[in-house]
């Protein structure tokens, strides 16, 4: 009696079952769901039994694309011209109820083989039978009904069951830095912040990567002036001293804005700004990185750093910053010679293409091409930095106290307990800081301040270093840890990062962090049992008053008056959207009584604003003003295609786009009207549109009008007959 593969067991079947494939003369042989890594027959390719895992049980997640294989073979001589359909059906009532079917890219026809190469298969999309979901449908549970068609019309099913009730949200906030100063050959160079618009380009390889939303959350953590190139050498793979001391401002930053849990920090540069050496640097430990507009895969790779994603191995030996939990996919990868393959067939809905793991690498690791492993994209699902949610499917409805037989495990699970981050909820609390950078082992604080801020800490501990609050009668009253985050540097090439770390610890962003800290007179910093610096008060208390805004064209205008006794004291604009409740930050690193903040850094509406200076002990705070910002034209974005981009001629193509209104919402579907090639083809932030089947260039357009303000973006790019660029002379 014959036996065939199905959802990674082979399982025996009925007579019935085992006459409609002959009859056929094909069967269906699998259907892989992915959106960006999964497992299909891991045996048949994976040699190690510790790397396999069942069909399809890596795990999807809700509002992301996803795409289905149809894998169709022959019985006994091959069949050609095999089409399917596949119907989606969910749960009503304990019924599997049709609701609707699903696009088909290409090819629309294949031949089914009776013995395909696995790797063939598997490696080109031109072996099955392709098919989108939307993510707009991929909510709860539901189930794919599958009928593939032989020309002699009999016809083989199968159905597939998918969970996608996890719901992970990537949130970013951005602290756009504006530059003024000299370029690498001294010339004076004005640099303006990146904006939103710029973020949402920088961010889409991110949102390919990871498993979340197509949706993210993008808001400002106030804006920052910059005055120096970040340049200098990247030795042993570390961030050169120029980017450690910006990156201490950007925790600064972060820890004024409140450290929002759930949310990632990241310093975005303007594309043009002078540097050298390194092209992105970033702590895991501070949560926080910093890169140029556009620089997507420096991005995707810091990002993963917050995660607490050490480097993936790729022949970095000496790096000590690799992560040795990293398995060895063999046969592509070896125990003794780690080269980071991701491990199973990656899927890139942008092409669309399949990424074999003979050559994609992990995007942790500094080799090419990336892509997330199996190790790290399992790593991702429920973390807790991506704000997992579990949500119900559209219709999902079900009778009470009945058993449900799903046709097979649902590839998630809900967790009992809940996990901690759902029951842990930090609170901002009075909290003293000192921040710095550790520049050739030597401490260098630049920053002490006291504000209102979830205290966590960052880093490891530096070994004997500690900092002291003291009060006037000499006595220690607090003391805590000196922490170093190590700061690793991404190569300048376009490519991305292209760094190892080594040697010992003796550079990155220092911090040292006391919670509701008891009134001191003396900050001291003690290293193996000597004072390494020391602050004390330099007299009165800051004041400040006076403040006054005034919105000037695209400028918002802040004055004040002040009377501040300390060297370098900190001043920091803040905002409130809910009349004082929550405060976050608008602007730092101020002169004394004037400010020029771009009106784009707060969403439309009325707002409260308020000044703050520091001496680290004591701070001024202004009495708040009231500033009222217009409505401007939303931000828009296309991230898909790419301008430039190859993708395949006489298919679906997805168009996407990422667009906010002055608010900061979403723009609705009817706000968002596409065109392909000059003519109208949907509404919405993601459509599929058809493709006519030619070579050559091709263009999107996108009209985003909010009833405000109406902007026009477009990408041109290319489609090929096998989806990959041609051969262009210059």
């Amino acid at each position: 009696m014959p036996r065939f593969s199905v959802s990674g067991a082979v399982r025996q079947l009925s007579q019935a079952d085992w006459l409609k494939p002959l009859l056929a003369g094909i069967f269906v042989d699998g259907v892989e769901v992915t959106q960006v890594i999964q497992y299909r027959k891991a045996a048949a390719h994976l040699t190690d039994r510790d790397d396999h895992g069942p069909d399809n049980s890596i795990g999807l997640v809700a509002d992301k694309t996803a795409y289905v294989r149809v894998y169709v073979h022959a019985v006994f001589a091959d069949v050609p011209n095999v089409q399917a359909t596949v119907t989606v059906q969910r749960m009503k009532y304990g019924v599997w109820v049709d609701a609707g079917t699903l696009s088909q890219q290409g090819p629309g026809v294949i031949t089914a083989l009776a013995e395909p190469d696995y790797e063939t298969e598997r490696g080109t999309l031109w072996n099955s039978l392709n098919f989108v979901i939307p993510a707009a449908q991929m909510r709860g549970t539901f189930r794919l009904k599958v009928v593939a068609t032989a020309p002699s019309r009999r016809s083989a099913e199968y159905t597939q069951v998918v969970g996608a009730s996890l719901l992970q949200t990537l949130r970013v906030r951005m602290i756009p830095v504006r530059y003024s100063g000299d370029d690498l050959a001294g010339n004076h160079v004005d640099l303006p912040a990146p904006t939103i618009a710029d973020l949402q380009s920088t961010v889409p390889q991110t949102l390919d990567w990871f498993p979340v939303s197509r949706t993210p959350e993008l808001s400002i953590a106030g804006t920052m002036n910059w005055f120096v190139p970040l340049a200098g050498a990247i030795v042993d793979g570390k961030c050169p001293d120029a980017w450690n001391s910006l990156l201490s401002w950007l925790y600064l930053m972060k820890m004024a804005d409140g450290n929002r849990p759930g949310w990632l920090y990241y310093g975005l540069l303007p594309s043009a700004i002078p540097r050298s050496g390194a092209g992105g640097c970033g702590g895991g430990g501070a949560g926080l990185g910093a890169g140029p507009v556009g620089r997507q895969e420096s991005m995707g790779h810091e990002l993963g750093h917050m995660l607490g994603f050490d480097h993936a191995p790729c022949g970095l030996t000496n790096d000590p910053n690799v992560d040795l939990a990293y398995p060895a996919y063999e046969p592509y990868d070896s125990e003794t010679s780690k080269m980071a393959s991701i491990g199973e067939y990656g899927f890139d809905l942008s092409g669309p293409s399949v990424l074999s793991p003979r050559v994609g690498r992990d995007f942790m690791s500094y080799c090419g091409p990336r892509w997330p492993s199996l190790y790290q994209y399992q790593r991702m699902l429920q973390h807790s930095a991506l704000n997992p949610v579990w949500i119900p499917g559209p219709g999902d409805v079900r009778p009470p106290n009945v058993q449900l037989d799903l046709d097979g495990p649902i590839p998630h699970y809900l967790p009992d307990p809940p996990p901690p981050w759902v029951v842990d909820q930090q609170v901002p609390v009075l909290t003293l800081m000192v921040i710095g950078r550790l520049n050739g082992g030597v401490i260098e604080v630049e920053h002490v301040v006291t504000l209102e801020t979830v205290a966590t800490q960052a880093g490891t501990p530096l070994p004997g270093a500690r900092l002291d609050l003291i009060d006037d009668e000499g006595r220690i009253v607090a003391t805590t840890p000196v922490r170093v985050i190590e700061t690793l540097a991404c190569g300048d090439g376009s490519g991305g990062c292209g760094c190892s770390g080594g040697g010992p610890v003796d550079s990155g962003v220092i911090c040292a962090v006391i919670p509701e800290p008891r009134r001191g007179s003396t900050l001291r910093i003690v290293r193996d049992d000597e004072e390494a610096w020391i602050r004390e008060p330099t007299g009165a208390p800051p004041r400040v008053e006076g403040l006054q805004t005034a919105v000037e064209g695209e400028w918002l205008r802040v004055t004040w008056q002040e009377e501040v006794d300390a060297y370098r004291p900190l001043r920091m604009l803040r905002w409130s959207g809910d009349e004082g409740e929550t405060w976050q930050v608008l602007a730092a690193a101020l002169d004394a009584g004037e400010a020029n903040v771009p009106v784009a850094t707060l969403p439309s509406g009325s707002a409260l604003i308020q000044l703050i200076a520091s001496d680290g002990f004591d701070t001024g705070v202004s009495e708040w003003t009231h500033v009222d910002v217009p409505r401007r034209a939303p931000d828009v974005t296309i991230i898909a295609p790419a301008a430039g981009a190859t993708v395949r001629a006489g298919s679906l193509i997805r168009l996407a786009a990422l667009a906010t209104d002055s608010f900061g919402h979403p723009l609705a579907d009817d706000q968002l009207q596409w065109e392909l090639d000059g003519q109208q083809v949907g509404a919405g932030a993601e459509v599929f549109a058809d493709l006519m089947d030619f070579e050559g260039d091709h263009r999107a357009v996108l009209i985003a009008d909010d009833g405000t303000g109406r902007v026009e973006v477009m990408t041109d790019f290319w489609a090929s007959g096998n989806g990959r660029a041609p051969f262009r002379r210059s």
